[in-house]
């Protein structure tokens, strides 16, 4: 999947490069791409205009200054953000390891085991 090019534009503009989309929807795009040669995370208000896309700029913007202010806190995550004719985004850090959906799936699956292997628990 590649990007619009309003969205390769700002890409060029704070000096990233695009390696893939990971999400699009409800108003944030989510793309995997390189800063300075190594991997990171731009997440990004959408650019459909919606008020869903609104709602998630401010978000992203409360995300930022949390990030920013905090970073012993957030394992230095924080790397960069602003906003790019109307657009807010947010640059992090990426962070090698299990996405979390597919943590969430493993930790459903053991909770589930563990309950079959000790029903009794369940009673107490």
């Amino acid at each position: 999947m590649q990007v619009s090019d309003k969205t390769q534009k700002l890409l060029e503009e704070i000096g990233l490069k695009y390696i893939e989309t990971i999400v699009e929807r409800r108003g944030t795009l989510a793309l995997r791409v390189s800063c300075n040669g190594k991997r990171a995370v731009l997440k990004l208000q959408s650019e459909d205009g919606s008020k869903e896309a609104s709602y998630k700029a401010r978000l992203l913007v409360g995300e930022a200054e949390i990030l920013s202010k905090i970073p012993h806190l957030t394992n230095q995550l924080y790397m960069d953000h602003g906003n790019n004719n109307g657009r807010q985004w947010l640059l992090v850090r990426e962070i090698n390891g299990e996405e979390v959906n597919q943590a969430a799936k493993r930790i459903r699956e053991s909770t589930a085991s563990i309950k079959e292997r000790t029903p009794y628990l369940l009673k107490l």
